[in-house]
């Protein structure tokens, strides 16, 4: 089955690339695979063609050859790194001439006294050619004359050249020039802090970083020295410079280093273990020099110095060279007098030097001084729906009071309550929807870390109240039937700032307004061909683009839900004592059935905006069972649901050379209308349609929760360019497990404020979040399983994650160990955390994908695997009784899924992802991937979140991706629409109103 012509493509390029033999075509760009795959090089003691057969039938190690000695770049017997002084400190030079440079960087020529030209080089980064060049002569490679002045004064010969200069300055080093600048005199600059080049030189300038396959033409002299350049190379912050020289992705490594560093270098494999090999042999003293000739203040050259030692560990793991050569022990918490503090630079920026070596720690949206502004948003939300309640009041019935006078009627008819007697009253209910709140994770088929949410809307809601008074028992009996309208209009916004987001203006609340206001920039336009037509288009674009910033969403909800619910409460302080309130027991049911239409504009990128339009049915059944004694004490529910969805999607690109007038009158007619039929008549839409069945069962004890979700999702894709349609199965099991403090205390209080009051008008509002570490203080363990089946395949990914609120140390450290244990190895290095004090909004996950081959395998286990699984690489140590009880457990739902093997249906990927769940309860995924064949499972781990302590704190950290098979194969097929169509995860998979773990 296809979805149009670039999944076709996608296809075919994978069964070209899966049938050929792995050398060239598996190779990820930018990444050196640890396999032959590269071309020999060129410049070796014998024949590439030798050295290429030599390679494959394994004859020889190529990676012990010595490139050609005879050029002057590169001699085996050099290792001085040379002390040049092209120019003494505080000399005066004349300028003579500006050079092209890159941004970031300024070069120009002068001349000294003496009639001799230098370039000087002036960067925030310039050190870092010393560190290059320095590496680059211990390993054995000439480099051209460099040299660093820590003070120069130039003279110019006239004014224009001066302030052409100047301005220049302010062009290519971004706004830094001051930092450069010690004086300015009229026609003479005092600069700091520039490198000293020689204009010309018989070999290549390798420390400046710049090579391509053009130049080096596969010669390994060339090649190779990127592997030296990415271990020495360092952002302006050294304490963005990682700990880790790099990782590896499906059997290839990817070097971390900074964008200043070419890729196209080439280096394969071998390249990089002979290159290796020379830095390998350094010791101590020679980092230690490589760093120190490259003039860093001496905070920033101490650990400089331990970060390229714990590199160069590092590198040994990564090309394979370890058991040749002993780790160098180094010190990740190296302090130096007040600058250098347990392995972070404190100082921004050291005299003398133009580059600012600290950056400091960016704010998170939840850091200490933000929390002020949540509070006050929680509080504001409040004083909004108490400032609402009166107004409601006028569109509503008193429950309250109807029911008490229903009462006394049906006391002053009967005189007591010794026959049984049924209450009946009309319940009607208008309110007006008005809040501003701050939510974490997904809302609404969005997903953001933290979102801005501003509603604005109204709910209607009539029916019946029904009573049973004058039972036996103090039990209370009440139902309700009812038909529930609303319409919701809600603005979603990514925040990255929460004081920034209080200060959004309350006519923003307006989300109506705010929708016609980005329709009202069309109205210019007309559908008569004009000479500025074009010019016209532009201005619209551009109005539309900042009307609207990148991720913002704006949905539209209409939503019919006609419902019958019953609850009996009983209250036991009177039934046991014979007074009192303190303990109730209570059960609910309910049943409904919900009717949803959903307009979703969202703004994608720089020139892509998306419009959803999706159909929502559901019948939904809900029986839950509690008991409170003042506060929550314990609850169990369970929720069903059946859904049919639908969701046509509608890709607009905003660029004058694609967008036509008519496109744009279609897209005003449905911002206005909140609805796709204006712009279906011009645009063909991508159409996904679901048929979930659904449920889930929820516990409460005091603050602990527990989760569990399973749902069937059948897909069918339609493709806007036609073409077959793609059906998925889909399954998704969850657990989740954790603590929700938040909720439980709104809800404590909340008891507390009904009992005082006699009334539930001034109750203070939950969070809405299913998992308890979406909540303020709270955490959660999640174990995630998708399985999804498309032509006669089936992927399955399991997550599993910890996310919370908040993190210190020790917790992150904890949870790194307990998730590194699970997995049966050091996945996440200890070091990659090391500078972290707190952890907000956190996640961590490893992600496994096992492919069809590996399911086989997995089910097709006999006793014996079972228990060789188990006692060797159980998580932990289980008794032998126990060992019997669960390979016996397990040896019986084996057997329940091969009888279901040849039918991909829901109860065989249900079942299986049991299996799943109990075999991952005990077993490490290392066991898992022997099993099923490491070339079959791909897994990798990430950290998300607000890393305090960490200048790179809110970027993630992945670890390796281990696995054998091109990642394209091992994406599920919802993923690979994703990919080809720009689809939101949200509305591809309907979770606006489907549950999920996380």
């Amino acid at each position: 089955m296809k979805i149009g012509v670039k999944f076709s493509l996608l296809i075919c390029l994978l069964v070209f690339l899966n049938g050929k033999p792995a050398v060239a075509q598996t190779t990820i760009p930018g990444l050196i695979p640890q396999f032959y795959s590269i071309e020999a090089a060129t410049d070796l003691p014998l024949s590439a063609e030798e050295a290429h057969e030599a390679a494959l039938n394994g004859s020889l190690d190529i990676s012990l050859l010595d490139p050609d000695q005879t050029t002057n770049m590169w001699s085996p017997e050099q290792n001085t790194i040379k002390k040049n002084e092209l120019l003494s400190p505080n000399d005066s030079v004349t300028f003579t001439g500006e050079l092209k440079s890159r941004t970031g960087i300024l070069r120009f020529t002068v001349q000294n006294k003496n009639g001799d030209d230098f370039i000087i080089y002036l960067s925030k980064k310039a050190h870092n050619i010393l560190l290059r060049k320095n590496i680059l002569e211990k390993i054995g490679y000439n480099v051209p004359p460099i040299s660093w002045t820590p003070t120069l004064r130039v003279t110019f010969n006239n004014s224009i050249d001066h302030d052409l200069f100047i301005e220049e300055m302010k062009d290519q080093l971004l706004g830094s020039k001051d930092r450069f600048i010690l004086h300015d005199n009229n026609l003479t600059i005092d600069l700091q802090d520039a490198l000293v080049l020689t204009p010309e030189s018989e070999i290549y300038n390798l420390a400046l970083g710049i090579m391509n396959r053009g130049v080096h033409r596969g010669r390994r002299l060339l090649r190779a020295p990127y592997v030296a350049i990415a271990l020495v190379d360092t952002p302006e912050s050294v304490n963005l410079m990682p700990w880790q020289a790099g990782r590896v992705i499906m059997n290839q490594v990817k070097l971390y280093h900074t964008l200043d560093v070419e890729r196209e270098y080439d280096t394969s494999f071998e390249d990089a273990k002979w290159i290796m090999r020379r830095i390998a042999k350094l010791n101590r003293h020679d980092i230690e020099e490589i760093v120190r000739l490259a003039y860093y203040p001496k905070p920033v050259e101490l650990l400089l110095t331990e970060k390229i030692i714990s590199r160069r560990n590092d590198m040994n793991l990564l090309f394979k060279i370890e058991p040749e050569f002993q780790n160098i022990s180094f010190n990740p918490n190296i302090s130096y007098s007040s600058d250098l503090v347990d392995g972070e630079i404190e100082t921004e920026f050291f005299d003398g030097y133009a580059s600012r070596y600290s950056f400091g720690d960016p704010e998170s949206p939840f850091s200490t001084s933000e929390m002020g502004a949540y509070v006050f948003s929680r509080i504001q939300d409040q004083i909004f729906q108490y400032a609402l309640t009166g107004i409601n009041k006028l569109i509503s019935t008193q429950d309250d009071k109807l029911y008490e006078d229903k009462m006394r009627e049906v006391m002053s008819k009967n005189k007591s309550f010794q026959p049984v007697n049924t209450v009946v009253i009309p319940s009607v209910h208008g309110s007006t929807i008005l809040s501003r709140d701050i939510v974490t994770g997904s809302y609404l088929g969005t997903s953001h870390k933290v979102q801005l949410v501003d509603n604005i809307g109204f709910n209607f809601d009539a029916g019946i109240l029904l009573g049973i008074e004058g039972l036996p028992v103090p039990v209370k009996v009440f139902g309700k039937t009812s038909l529930t309208l609303q319409r919701l209009y809600s603005h979603i916004k990514p925040v990255q700032s929460l004081k920034k987001s209080m200060k959004e203006p309350y006519k923003n609340l307006i989300v109506p307004a705010l929708l016609n206001k980005i329709a009202e920039n069309i109205d210019e336009l007309t559908t008569t061909d004009s000479q500025d037509q074009a010019a016209r288009i532009t201005t619209v674009i551009e109005a539309l683009k900042k009307s609207m910033g990148i991720g913002e969403s704006f949905v539209v909800t209409d939503s019919i839900v006609p419902s019958f619910g019953v609850q009996a409460s009983a209250n036991l302080s009177e039934w046991i004592v014979g007074s009192g309130d303190l303990v109730e027991m209570y059960t609910n049911f309910s049943t409904s059935r919900v009717m949803l239409s959903r307009f979703h504009l969202f703004r994608a990128n720089e020139n892509t905006f998306h419009i959803y339009q999706d159909y929502g049915r559901s019948l939904q059944m809900v029986m839950s069972f509690g008991l409170n004694a003042a506060v929550p004490v314990v609850r169990f529910q369970g929720n069903w649901s059946k859904i049919n969805v639908e969701t046509h999607y509608y890709p607009i690109e905003l660029q004058a050379s694609k967008t036509s007038v008519d496109t744009l009158k279609a897209f005003r007619a449905s911002l206005l209308a909140t609805n796709h039929k204006a712009l279906q008549e011009i645009v063909k839409p991508h159409i996904i349609e679901h048929k979930i069945k659904e449920k889930l069962k929820a516990f409460q004890f005091f603050f602990f929760k527990k989760n569990k979700i399973g749902s069937n999702d059948d897909i069918q894709a339609h493709h806007a360019e036609g073409g077959d349609d793609i059906e998925i199965q889909r399954r998704y099991d969850s657990v989740t497990k954790g603590i929700d403090k938040e909720n439980f205390a709104i809800e404590t209080l909340n008891e507390i404020i009904s009992k005082m009051l006699k009334s539930s008008t001034l109750n203070i509002d939950m969070s809405p979040a299913l998992n308890p570490g979406f909540t303020l203080g709270g955490r959660a363990k999640n174990s995630v399983f998708v399985s999804e089946a498309s032509d006669e395949r089936i992927i399955t990914k399991y997550e599993r994650i910890f996310n919370g609120w908040r993190a210190d140390r020790s917790r992150l450290r904890k949870m790194v160990k307990e998730i590194n244990a699970e997995y049966g190895s050091d996945l996440f290095e200890q070091l990659s955390i090391k500078d972290v004090t707190a952890i907000l909004l956190y996640r961590i996950q490893i992600t496994t994908i096992i492919t069809q081959e590996g399911t086989n395998n997995l089910i097709a286990m006999d006793e014996l695997q079972l228990n060789n699984l188990i006692r060797n690489f159980s998580i932990q140590n289980i008794t032998e009784k126990r060992v019997s009880f669960i390979v016996s457990k397990w040896k019986k739902m084996l057997t329940d899924i091969q009888r279901l093997k040849n039918n991909h249906d829901d109860a065989l990927l249900e079942k299986y992802h049991k299996f799943l769940l109990s075999l991952l309860d005990s077993i490490t995924i290392e066991g898992l991937k022997t099993i099923a064949g490491h070339d079959n499972v791909v897994v990798q781990g990430r950290i998300d979140g607000f890393r305090q302590g960490e200048e790179n704190g809110d970027s993630p950290i992945f670890t390796d991706v281990t696995g054998a098979l091109p990642l394209p194969l091992h994406q599920m097929p919802s993923e690979k629409i994703m990919s080809n169509t720009g689809i939101l995860e949200g509305e591809l998979l309907g979770n606006w109103i489907s549950l999920k773990a996380i």
